[in-house]
């Protein structure tokens, strides 16, 4: 996204009150916007920009370039946002999974455990399409080898089951049901050129994409 015509939303300015609990809110999502969009604050910066946008200085959204310039630390790669309780337990349902999830590190360590292939059929039961589980997480017919062999699913198959439950679960907790979210994930979007967000998980880097437009729909932005 280029700096001169990216914006960074920032919830605060839609608000009448700074009432300690909204501050707080308005704060991390401005920070979390500002990841996405390439810039990296600190905390006091951030809090100098809400104050900034809040007191009139610019309307609905910020010009990147001007952020950038003015509190910014330089460039920043786009991460993973941190699962919240709801999507954590969410993705250990969607995986048939019976241990516990309360944060990112138990993710990983699911990960680097691998997940047993039954995970597939558990994604499958909370909708996802076999054609999806073929063309995100594992070939029809290495699943099948796994199957037969009763084989857990590889670290990369793993990491991949992890990132489709991982997005479809925030998907269904953003849009509050999940058939609306997994139509939303099955829909052409122009900002992934026709493609759809299902077709972009194929890959880490496309799934941080449709993380991304998520958190802007969130936040209150087109996506």
């Amino acid at each position: 996204m280029p700096e001169n015509s990216a914006v960074l939303y920032l919830g605060i300015i839609r608000r009448t009150s700074l009432k300690p609990q909204l501050l707080i809110s308005s704060l991390l999502k401005t920070l979390r916007a500002a990841w996405f969009l390439g810039v990296t604050f600190s905390a006091q910066n951030a809090m100098i920009v809400m104050a900034k946008c809040y007191g009139g200085k610019h309307r609905s959204c910020m010009e990147l370039g001007k952020v950038k310039d003015e509190y910014g630390s330089g460039p920043a790669e786009i991460p993973s946002a941190p699962a919240g309780h709801e999507v954590l337990h969410s993705m250990r349902k969607k995986l048939g999974i019976r241990s516990s999830l309360k944060s990112d590190a138990d993710l990983v360590a699911l990960v680097e455990e691998r997940l047993p292939v039954t995970a597939i059929s558990a994604l499958m039961e909370h909708g996802i399409l076999e054609k999806e589980i073929y063309s995100v997480i594992v070939p029809r017919r290495t699943l099948q080898h796994r199957r037969a062999r009763k084989e857990d699913l590889s670290r990369e198959e793993s990491d991949r089951a992890v990132r489709l439950a991982r997005l479809a679960a925030l998907t269904e907790k953003i849009f509050g049901d999940s058939k609306e979210g997994m139509l939303w994930l099955r829909s052409p979007k122009k900002r992934f050129h026709g493609r759809t967000p299902v077709d972009m998980m194929a890959t880490e880097t496309g799934s941080r994409l449709v993380e991304e437009a998520l958190y802007q729909i969130d936040e209150g932005m087109a996506a």
